[in-house]
């Protein structure tokens, strides 16, 4: 995998599970050689295959850990992906990616129409990034789909300049944020959005 040779290495890797399906590495190995290469539906497949002694032992190994997250959040249950989130998070990471943990873990609560959550979440990550635009999109949409317009309209104005510049070029956030002004009565200003 270090030398770029995602398809090669994916070739090898399954043939080792077919080998060695009770081996946690090899899987860790197949679902990153197939997420590498772009072939996440692959990877979500192979995931799932997994027997289910050796699925429990890779969830021991951060990289499987991660990679699981990542494959469950965007193509297995939000309820599945937020479990194995939360386990990411309790892990060291650069900021970067623990930005990166959050923002699945808010979306995947906004899939299940926990509005809270996701909120909450949200508010952790633009505390610990106020840079970060898709948090405050997500924070701001929680606010807006659970009638919290006035708490909306006050939330945007905490947006850091950089990041707002950025929003108001966002065609979903204008629309977002025109439908907050308009609810709140602000009419001119919701006008003045679109």
């Amino acid at each position: 995998l270090t030398l770029d040779r995602t398809a090669e290495s994916e070739a090898i890797f399954r043939e080792a599970t077919l080998k060695t399906p009770e081996n946690p590495a090899v899987w860790e190995g197949l679902l990153s050689a197939q997420m590498k290469a772009g072939h996440e539906q692959a990877a979500y497949a192979a995931l799932v295959s997994i027997p289910e002694s050796t699925y429990q032992e890779a969830l021991k190994r951060s990289g499987f850990l991660r990679a699981a997250a990542v494959l469950q959040a965007k193509y297995g249950t939000p309820a599945n992906a937020e479990d194995l989130l939360r386990k990411v998070l309790a892990l060291p990471m650069q900021p970067q990616e623990r930005e990166g943990a959050l923002l699945m873990l808010a979306s995947a609560a906004l899939t299940r129409d926990d509005l809270k959550q996701a909120a909450d979440v949200a508010s952790q990550l633009v505390e610990a990034s106020p840079q970060n635009t898709d948090g405050w999109k997500v924070l701001l949409s929680t606010k807006q789909q659970q009638k919290l317009f006035a708490e909306a309209s006050e939330t945007a104005k905490r947006i850091p300049p950089a990041p707002l510049a950025k929003l108001q070029e966002d065609p979903d956030f204008i629309a977002l944020m025109a439908a907050v002004e308009d609810a709140n009565g602000e009419t001119e200003d919701a006008l003045h959005s679109v």
